[in-house]
């Protein structure tokens, strides 16, 4: 194409660039070829991004530019030749966009690719360049590559730089259990108690892989145990979720304060309650975790276990005087006994039922639902029996007008429509003959008739009633779908026969 006087920049409205096809079915002489002809290394197109990308990237069809240019995607592919080639034609080392930010970036995180490094940054390759996903080529180099980590701090990577998605490269390296990185970074004066990232610090990230000769290692060196940041608040949460008992013994012992508020799960406890790490949850009882402590996306601990239908769990902590009357402070106000419902667990439904978790029997949450709501929701029989047989009542309704009789009937539940309807005495009549025929068997071409106790007698007053069925046609045909009327009853004073 080229040598019939093909243009390698131009641009097309469907591939963006008029050799693309020549560089999809990428091989390291095409790329030549491309470049021969005068292809501009740096030129991007709207569609696919860069030009020559799918020749660095060994055909990988391009979707918005992902690697930025084709340089960077060379990098990341490990394909020393067509960097050499690229970076002869005036490639820039340090052109920021894509994925990983810039070529140098790329070519570390891929820890076979020490030569690339090495060739970058002798054509002028910043290694303390920020940009995107890891913010610097130090901590892109996480992965493990020990040489490239050597290599790049010779060069003056700067180990405390910040950015990218775990702050730091001595937190990359702690979360990725990189132990002989870590001591190499900690020797060149990386911070330990530096702040940023995901995880907040190295030694949180440390806890939270279950790194123990790492989280040692950090600590040695002054990381400081009740630090607060990160998705987990601290390393002793993040240990605690993780399941990791020495690292959590070994956290208390230097300082860690299992009482400390903060991250996803509000404190420690409900981070191990939560992932059933039992003997952890002794541990922080034993040193003076507070089962009643009110934060994170459960609210307590005990509504951590209770979703998670861990009986022992919830006998050990109702053992250490959590509070079942507790209302819960979080948006959805879900409360412990809805949160029993929800898990099905009968065992654990009757143990907290016994502790006093009734006090929640007609608790709404956001959505207005009790939890003989989420009962029926749930498809839950027995569990909808029990709250039934302890008091709840099918007639509350929730935010959107609906009981959990009729919530029973639009799930087409028939054995919980069966259970509900004695105990229903309110809104029958706002039920339609079509909400009927959901939990009913075939019955589109025949005519339905619900006797509730005995059936009342029909009494001509004023003529009003007796007007409204004959107008209403009863028996309705079974195709028809229409509003319920309180009369359908034939008595407003109790339920009687009513066809449908």
């Amino acid at each position: 194409m080229v040598e019939r006087g093909a243009d390698p920049n131009a641009q097309s409205e469907d591939h963006g660039a008029a050799l693309y096809d020549a560089a999809f079915h990428d091989t390291f002489r095409r790329f030549k070829l491309l470049h021969e002809g005068g292809a501009d290394p740096n030129t991007r197109s709207e569609y696919y991004g860069i030009v020559l990308y799918d020749a660095a990237f060994h055909g990988d069809l391009i979707q918005g530019g992902y690697y930025g240019n084709a340089l960077q995607a060379a990098a990341y592919n490990g394909s020393l030749e067509i960097v050499k080639l690229l970076l002869e034609r005036g490639a820039d080392p340090n052109k920021q966009h894509g994925y990983f930010g810039n070529a140098l970036q790329a070519a570390a995180q891929n820890n076979k690719s020490l030569e690339i490094v090495k060739l970058l940054l002798e054509h002028g390759a910043d290694p303390n360049i920020q940009g995107r996903h890891y913010g610097n080529a130090l901590q892109a180099a996480y992965y493990g590559s020990l040489e490239i980590v050597k290599l790049l701090l010779e060069r003056g990577a700067d180990p405390n730089e910040q950015g990218g998605y775990y702050g730091n490269a001595l937190q990359a390296a702690a979360f990725y259990g990189s132990l002989e990185i870590v001591k190499l970074l900690l020797e060149r004066g990386a911070d330990p108690n530096k702040q940023g990232g995901f995880y907040g610090n190295a030694l949180q990230a440390a806890a939270y892989n279950g790194s123990l000769e790492i989280v040692k290692l950090l600590l040695e060196r002054g990381a400081d145990p009740i630090k607060q940041g990160g998705y987990y608040g601290n390393a002793l949460q993040a240990a605690a979720y993780n399941g990791s008992l020495e690292i959590v013994k070994l956290l208390l012992e230097r300082g860690a304060d299992p009482i400390k508020q903060g991250g996803y799960y509000g404190n420690a406890l409900q981070a191990a309650a939560y992932n059933g790490s039992l003997e952890i949850v002794k541990l922080l009882l034993k040193r003076g975790a507070d089962p009643n402590k009110q934060g994170g996306y459960y609210d307590n601990a005990l509504q951590a276990v209770t979703r998670q239908g861990n009986l022992e769990m919830v006998k050990l902590l109702l053992s250490h005087n959590a509070d079942v009357t507790i209302q819960p402070k979080s948006i959805s106000r879900r409360s412990l006994l809805h949160v029993a419902v929800e898990s099905g667990d009968l065992a654990v439904l009757e143990t907290l039922w016994d502790a006093g978790a009734g006090i929640h029997l007609t608790t709404q949450d956001e959505s207005g639902s009790t939890p003989l709501h989420v009962a029926v929701d749930k498809g839950g029989v027995p569990i909808a029996k029990y709250i039934l047989d302890h008091g709840a009542s099918p007639d509350i309704e929730d935010l959107g007008d609906t009981n959990s009789f009729q919530l029973a009937m639009r799930k087409k539940n028939r054995e919980m429509v069966l259970l509900l309807y004695p105990k229903t005495t309110a809104g029958l009549s706002k039920i339609t003959a079509s909400d009927w025929r959901l939990c009913s068997d075939d019955v589109s071409n025949c005519n339905l008739e619900m006797v509730s106790d005995q059936s009342a007698k029909v009494v001509f007053r004023d003529k009003s009633l007796e007007r409204e069925l004959v107008e209403m046609s009863y028996p309705l045909s079974g195709r028809t779908e229409l509003r319920a009327h309180s009369t359908d009853f034939m008595n407003k004073h109790r339920n009687g026969k009513r066809m449908l």
